[in-house]
């Protein structure tokens, strides 16, 4: 490109979210680490119990994007129980939030229909996958790099951006 980015962002303008359903407010309600299931080879991540190396990749890489999240905090999408994302963003620039689930045993039937249905919960929900939430999976033998992960979070903000960011009519 030609000029200077700051020329180039001045040719747009971010439309903040007027929907309270998945606004920072939403985000700022949420119980970090609110799920109570037993983590059985937890790992540490800037004082937060993990449930896998996998995921703590992820909240490094969020980390170094500067992206706020909470970890397993509570979602109510209807119905009696919660969903426990594994990660909930906060994008105050768009006064939105997003969600990650890192899928890292797609190897074994059990997680997968756990997760079935949780994606399940989503879709029903109005959240849809590389516009809501991203999905980050491997299995036993598979995990993503770092810039692979980069890209899956950089398709999510790129698809909420093309939301709420819109160029300005030129006269």
């Amino acid at each position: 490109y030609r000029g200077s980015l700051e020329q180039i962002a001045s040719e747009y303008t971010i439309i903040r979210n007027e929907d309270e359903l998945y606004s920072s407010d939403l985000f700022d309600s949420l119980v970090e680490d609110s799920n109570g299931f037993p983590k059985d080879k937890a790992v540490a991540h800037d004082c937060i119990q993990m449930r896998s190396l996998f995921e703590t990749e992820v909240a490094e890489i969020l980390d170094n994007l500067g992206i706020e999240y909470k970890y397993e905090a509570a979602l109510n999408l209807g119905g009696n129980k919660p969903v426990f994302p594994d990660f909930s963003l906060n994008l105050p620039e768009y006064n939105r939030c997003a969600f990650i689930e890192v899928l890292g045993l797609l190897g074994n039937v059990g997680y997968v229909n756990y997760n079935s249905m949780k994606l399940d919960k989503y879709v029903n929900a109005g959240l849809y996958p590389n516009r809501d939430f991203a999905l980050i999976s491997g299995d036993y033998n598979y995990r993503p790099d770092h810039d692979t992960i980069k890209r899956i979070i950089g398709v999510l903000l790129d698809a909420l951006a093309r939301q709420y960011v819109v160029r300005k009519s030129k006269r």
